[in-house]
């Protein structure tokens, strides 16, 4: 995981964006994890503090898989924290997942499993890798 910036993404500007006004507003308007929502909240400790962080993020449940597309690139503090946690809890569609072995693929992997109208949409906003976790037996 490397510390540059999304080509896309906008860089550190869109990153702090993201993290402090968006985030926030997502997750204060409970817009993130409900029934309905296209959004689910992954849930993590922090890496130092080990206080229990949140972040909205736009999961793909393929059976025992769950896809997340890494938007602003592999350099992403929450990313960071899910990989050094070995996982974390994702609230999506009003249930709870425990995922576990977190790792990164490349576009082309994660873009074979999903339907292909949404490949598309992610190579159109170049997105070239997910994180990949298994759903841990018995959630």
């Amino acid at each position: 995981m490397t510390g540059e910036p999304h080509p896309v993404a906008g860089g550190r500007r869109a990153r702090v964006f993201a993290r402090r006004v968006a985030n926030p507003f997502v997750l204060r308007l409970r817009l993130a994890g409900g029934r309905r929502s296209l959004w689910g909240v992954m849930s993590v400790a922090g890496r130092t503090t080990g206080a229990m962080r949140r972040t909205p993020v736009v999961p793909h449940v393929l059976d025992d898989i769950v896809l997340i597309p890494l938007s602003y690139g592999p350099g992403v503090q929450w990313l960071k924290n899910v990989v050094a946690a070995g996982g974390g809890t994702l609230r999506y569609r009003s249930r709870d997942w425990r995922l576990v072995e977190p790792r990164l693929v490349p576009f082309g992997s994660a873009a074979a499993r999903l339907p292909a109208r949404l490949a598309r949409s992610y190579e159109r906003m170049r997105v070239d890798a997910f994180l990949e976790l298994r759903v841990e037996a018995g959630w």
